[in-house]
């Protein structure tokens, strides 16, 4: 299948198959800004298996596209929020896109609001919180290239080892951690680890800032910034809706219906990011009962020693084995995709972050080989 082929497809999962979804997602945000009493927006990014998706700086262009499409006179914002997480940078700039034009934000959490997605949540004015959601630790996760491959780990689990070190092995002397300060550093690069340490005060200040945005209490934003940075054991750990309300962010009370409309929402966009079901190619090109046919295995030609075929009759066997292959290497042999891992919408516009292409299979002595060839990657206007 050629690109713009494989574009139609796209675009007709878009505009016929999620004709009656995208009717129900608008419903379901005009019924939450009625209740909020302010416009909505969507963002969300992909925890769909394999397909991850994650708060990026690309998210900003389509975000400012979607704020210029509200009202002048529009003072207020509410973002629906579901994230596991990414870059606490372009958290910032996205609050601070939002807080340039609107008096007040709040932060709708149905499920999940991750690392910098908690970090977003902190500069709303209110966050909603159904009792599914959790927000999370904002310590940063540093992935960091080194000779046994990549290693991921956070500044916190360098303090809680010397902590370890200290008051549980009873290790002080200079001479014994000098050395296991150098024993850990053939592991893990010193700049590494100085950018980890560096990563840690970033993200407790952006959390700070975040929460100053909206909180008269200096000393108390910088505790709850402090608190999510480094009282955590480990950077999965949840703050569930009481914890939040403990730690002092501004939970907002709602009543049962509301939050009923905030997941029955949240189910809808699930089922159209398809969140819950993995992306696995080779199921999906085998599921095509045309390619499976075209795949499976072809019983092994038997033909008798070549010196005991006539000329006449072994020209037209190799004519049938060439015009055999031939058919069916012009068999469908693939079956175009389409996934979507990043969207942010409202009921005016909607802009997906998305990949699609063609997975084809061919048959190999090895077995069957499959490849995922994209024709475009990138976001989408709709």
């Amino acid at each position: 299948m050629d690109q713009n082929n494989s574009q139609l497809t796209m675009e007709s999962i878009l505009e016929s198959e999620d004709s009656s979804l995208k009717k129900l997602r608008i419903s379901k945000y005009e019924l939450l800004e009625k209740e909020i009493g302010c416009p909505l927006i969507v963002y969300i990014t992909s925890t769909r298996p394999n397909i991850p998706g994650s708060i990026n700086p690309l998210i900003e262009r389509p975000f400012i596209d979607i704020i210029q499409t509200i009202p002048q006179e529009e003072k207020n914002i509410a973002i629906f929020l579901y994230s596991t997480g990414g870059d606490a940078n372009t958290a910032w700039k996205l609050i601070s896109l939002l807080r340039e034009r609107f008096d007040k934000i709040t932060v709708i959490v149905p499920y999940m609001a991750y690392s910098a997605a908690t970090m977003f949540a902190l500069g709303a004015d209110e966050i909603i919180m159904h009792p599914y959601a959790n927000l999370g630790p904002i310590d940063p996760q540093i992935t960091m290239r080194t000779s046994e491959g990549k290693k991921q780990f956070a500044y916190e689990d360098l303090c809680a080892f010397f902590r370890f070190l200290k008051t549980e092995a009873n290790i002080n002397g200079e001479e014994q951690i000098t050395r296991l300060m150098e024993k850990m550093f053939t592991r893990l690069e010193p700049q590494g680890v100085g950018f980890a340490h560096r990563a840690s005060e970033m993200a407790g200040t952006i959390g700070e800032r975040m929460l100053k945005m909206h909180m008269d209490d200096q000393y108390k934003a910088k505790q709850i910034a402090s608190n999510l940075n480094r009282s955590f054991f480990n950077h999965g750990d949840a703050v569930s809706r009481a914890l939040a309300k403990k730690m002092g962010l501004s939970i907002k009370e709602i009543d049962s219906d509301f939050e009923n409309l905030i997941w029955e929402t949240f189910l809808v966009l699930e089922s159209f990011m398809k969140l819950r079901e993995d992306f696995n190619p080779r199921l999906k090109l085998l599921k095509d009962p045309d390619v499976a046919k075209t795949l499976a295995p072809k019983p092994d030609l038997q033909l008798p020693p070549s010196d005991s075929i006539e000329p006449n009759i072994k020209e037209l066997l190799v004519n049938k084995l060439v015009e055999t292959i031939m058919k069916q290497q012009s068999q469908k042999n693939y079956v175009p995709y389409s996934f979507i891992m990043e969207m942010v919408e409202s009921k005016e516009h909607s802009e997906l972050h998305m990949e699609e292409g063609n997975i084809y299979g061919t048959n190999t002595p090895q077995g069957l080989s499959i490849e995922v060839m994209p024709t475009f990657s990138g976001w989408k206007k709709f």
